[in-house]
């Protein structure tokens, strides 16, 4: 059964209810009619606000909304090769699969260009130099502000977090709402962390959730390690 199904048996139940209530009074039971009728009229009420709560809840200030799919995407040699949908080019990923955020438990985003991706781990020390985002969701969606004050709070850790990041390797800017892009034509092949838990990491780019490799706090600009 369907979401859509679902919804319409839930509104269908209770209106049965309210109509059995209405003929409950008729009957000479009127206490029957009055709990029907309530409760009917409550689920409905309560059911339809919680809908629209739900469809306001998405995370601020994403552009994005149209939903990115590659033309295809193939495994050879422990490689993933992801083909655009617009030019027709293959990019080639040096990962076995596309890389779970939850599972991993990995924050992600990537650059302007969309060449680049960075990765840090939410729990990295160097969070707790970011007011909230050290309990920030590995993925930005999870937990979407209900708000309109915490859709503004939402924007503004971001936003910390982003001017705290030098510069991608191709000197443009770190963003949330980044998807990823063709290296050959730059059409988005995959969402953004606002649109999916998988994420594509291009050579080059910068993992700070890895053990051995750069750690969040050197990567991070010197002033924000200053007053950390």
């Amino acid at each position: 059964m369907n979401r859509r199904t679902f919804r319409l048996c839930c509104y269908a139940a209770a209106t049965i209810c309210l109509l059995i209530g209405i003929i409950s009074f008729f009957l000479g039971r009127p206490h029957l009619g009055v709990d029907l009728s309530v409760g009917a009229v409550t689920f409905i009420i309560t059911y339809a606000s919680s809908r629209r709560r739900r469809k306001n809840s998405m995370p601020a200030e994403n552009p994005i909304v149209k939903k990115i799919e590659p033309a295809s995407v193939t495994k050879i040699d422990g490689k993933l090769i992801v083909k655009c949908a617009k030019c027709g080019g293959d990019t080639v990923f040096d990962q076995p699969y596309a890389y779970h955020a939850g599972f991993s438990d990995s924050g992600f985003m990537y650059s302007d260009s969309g060449h680049f991706t960075l990765t840090w781990n939410p729990n990295d020390p160097a969070m707790k130099a970011f007011k909230g985002m050290d309990a920030y969701p590995s993925v930005a969606h999870c937990f979407p502000p209900k708000e309109k004050s915490e859709q503004e709070l939402d924007i503004k850790m971001r936003r910390s977090f982003e001017h705290a990041l030098p510069p991608a390797p191709d000197g443009t800017r770190w963003r949330f709402e980044n998807p990823a892009r063709c290296i050959h034509c730059s059409e988005p092949i995959a969402g953004s962390m606002f649109q999916t838990v998988y994420y594509l990491v291009y050579p080059g780019s910068i993992s700070t959730d890895l053990t051995g490799g750069i750690k969040l706090s050197e990567y991070l600009k010197p002033e924000m390690t200053a007053n950390s």
